[in-house]
């Protein structure tokens, strides 16, 4: 954005309590184009942001890209005074990714801060139909997607070839099932246990991969009878991509119980096709990687027997990796990276 927009950025110094968990400050001396650091008021539902008014006035913008928020005082005073200065302000966000539970006050705060907006980038196509289903104008919403860090990721993913690591850990050819990323409860990973008994019944031998750590592991590791411990790998959090990589390009499949976000792409950037449940309004955006039957395949939420159903058909009819492969990468090449996502910008904002 920096290089492609010529985009100047202003930042946030802190954010309200539980966001705020676990998120690591970005290093500002990265961009060139880093101006200032605003320092937010927090009180009950509301916050202020002192300085940030000021933006609408500076000459030198004409367009501006916020994260919303419509408790923020100071943002709507802004998208007031940018509406009367003809200056336009787009938002990036996830919006209304479900009709459940929206209140008709949230419904009519939500259609109210929109009327000052220039247009939306949305994470997926799901939250745009429900909003184009709330009367939100369908022209003003635009998916931007989203990404990681795509030219590493890719480096790693050109310097992979077929790797026995499996095969050395757990002495046999078994498919192997795997997970990566933080192991808590919210991602349901009992699951992934229980389904490989339920495959172990059907009378298909299956492996199973943890890469992360987190609170469940000792949980998971209890349930599994130790006859059949030799075909379940824990390997702890793993951060270097070298590493990840090998691990991601050689398994059969990535399995996310509960919803599936950036978990998605960081698989199919090495080839690796995902299965997670059915139940949209309970997903994340990145969900929309999956293309049944070509990327991965949904499976019914909290149906172990479904879930494997869903991987003896897999397995039986993709047995050529390289061709699944191959369907992951384009998702990501074409889709799912920042080139792609700034292109969307430069094509909307200038």
């Amino acid at each position: 954005m920096e290089e492609t927009l010529d985009a100047d950025f202003y930042f946030a110094s802190k954010l309200r309590g539980q966001a705020a968990a676990g998120i690591k400050k970005l290093d500002f001396s990265q961009l060139k184009n880093f101006k200032k650091e605003f320092d937010p008021i927090f009180f009950s539902i509301f916050e202020y942001v002192p300085g940030w008014i000021g933006l609408a006035f500076n000459k030198k913008y004409n367009r501006y890209l916020i994260t919303p928020n419509q408790f923020s005082i100071n943002q709507w005073i802004f998208l007031f005074i940018c509406f009367l200065l003809r200056k336009k302000v787009y938002v990036w966000m996830h919006g209304l990714k479900t009709k459940k539970g929206v209140s008709k006050k949230t419904l009519f705060l939500w259609k109210l801060y929109d009327k000052f907006l220039a247009g939306s980038f949305l994470y997926g196509y799901k939250a745009k139909e429900v909003m184009t289903e709330f009367g939100f104008k369908e022209s003003k919403m635009h998916v931007i997607y989203n990404s990681l860090d795509y030219d590493k990721q890719l480096e790693q993913r050109l310097l992979q070839k077929e790797n026995p690591i499996y095969k050395d850990y757990f002495k046999n050819n078994n498919p192997v099932l795997l997970f990566i990323g933080r192991l808590i409860k919210q991602k349901k990973l009992q699951q992934l246990v229980d389904v490989y008994y339920n495959l172990k019944e059907k009378g298909h031998d299956v492996n199973v991969v943890f890469i992360g750590d987190g609170p469940e592991q000792e949980a998971l590791e209890n349930s599994i009878q130790p006859i059949d411990k030799v075909n379940f790998w824990f390997t702890g959090a793993m951060y270097e991509e070298k590493d990840i990589a090998k691990y991601l390009y050689n398994a059969d499949l990535c399995i996310s119980p509960g919803s599936v976000g950036l978990t998605a792409i960081h698989a199919m950037s090495y080839g690796l096709p995902v299965f997670t449940h059915s139940n949209f309004d309970e997903q994340a955006p990145e969900s929309e990687t999956i293309i049944k039957g070509e990327t991965g395949d949904f499976f019914v939420e909290n149906s172990i027997d479904d879930l494997a159903q869903k991987i003896i058909s897999w397995l039986a009819n993709n047995k050529d990796r390289n061709i699944v492969r191959e369907r992951c990468y384009k998702v990501i090449d074409t889709k799912y990276n920042p080139y792609t996502q700034v292109e969307i910008f430069k094509n909307i904002m200038q």
